[in-house]
């Protein structure tokens, strides 16, 4: 595997530790004390945005203008940046840790699988040793 970022993000997800750290933040993040100043904001901005009837409230816009209204509003990236679990060191190690490993598994692949193919038919046989 080269270090393209999709193809690594590709083998991260198929590892299964993509689905493990999402559950670890997700649960990180509704147990810290800011979940509840959060889920109050949005509550907040939903609530004064329907008051104001200056939405559609038909059920295919609804949700669209909604999530665009919160968008507006830097609610989810303070949230995200009070997650403790994202600033800590042993995080961004053991991330560190499982995307290294990941790639050098995927090169250690391509080396063998290389070191193992026959020489193409085309390709001339190198000249004996002289006498």
């Amino acid at each position: 595997m080269s270090s393209d970022p999709d193809a690594l993000v590709a083998a991260f997800k198929a590892s299964g530790q993509f689905d493990k750290l999402r559950k670890e933040l997700l649960a990180s993040a509704q147990n810290s004390e800011e979940c509840d100043d959060f889920k109050r904001r949005i509550g907040e901005i939903v609530k004064k945005r329907l008051q104001g009837n200056a939405i559609d409230p038909r059920p295919e816009t609804l949700h669209k203008d909604l999530l665009q209204e919160v968008a507006r509003f830097p609610v989810v990236e303070r949230f995200a940046l009070s997650t403790p679990m994202l600033s800590e060191n042993s995080f961004k190690d053991n991330l560190r840790e499982s995307l290294t490993r990941i790639l050098n598994e995927e090169r250690e692949k391509s080396s063998s699988a290389a070191a193992t193919q026959p020489p193409h038919p085309d390709s001339a046989a190198p000249p004996p040793p002289p006498a």
